[in-house]
């Protein structure tokens, strides 16, 4: 009967796609010690965790959809969440691309809500963003100026360019 191997040796490494999954994978020998003492090696399979290379960087934001672009340095699928404030969670699943940009669209959220990029891989920083209200915002317009009524009086305009 074969034991646990104790320690990995790595050989090469090689990407698979079983479907339309993809995952980058380093073979690995570990050894092992076989009933009849003897030492064997057995090949495994070792995923190599994903790093995130660029982003999040927030794209454009609706009252009830959001675009977030991640860049990551292996082939593979990557989940992206989003945490609102009250802890409501939306996820998003992407195959992504290595070191080629991916868009991850989310839709369904709340709107005039902040929500924080979330992933269980480390970003750089972190990034959040508020979603924009339903109804539209009443225009307000206000004009400051330097200009005062005495400031014009006592003006001498000796080339008349005021009229």
């Amino acid at each position: 009967m074969l034991q646990q191997p104790s320690f990995s040796y790595y050989q090469n490494t090689e990407v698979t796609r079983p479907g339309s999954y993809a995952e980058v994978t380093t073979i690995a020998f570990a050894p092992v010690m076989q009933p009849n003492n003897a030492i064997g090696f057995i090949p495994v399979k070792v995923p190599i965790p994903q790093k995130v290379t660029l982003g999040p960087i927030i794209g454009k934001v609706t009252h009830s959809t959001a675009r977030v672009l991640v860049q990551f340095a292996q082939y593979g699928f990557a989940t992206l969440s989003l945490v609102a404030s009250d802890g409501k969670t939306i996820h998003c699943q992407r195959q992504v691309i290595a070191n080629r940009p991916t868009v991850f669209e989310f839709t369904g959220l709340e709107s005039n809500t902040v929500y924080k990029v979330v992933s269980a891989y480390k970003f750089q920083c972190s990034s959040s963003f508020k979603t924009l209200s339903q109804g539209s915002a009443p225009l307000r317009v206000a004009f400051v100026s330097c200009n005062s009524r005495r400031s014009y009086n006592q003006y001498n305009d000796t080339n008349k360019s005021l009229g």
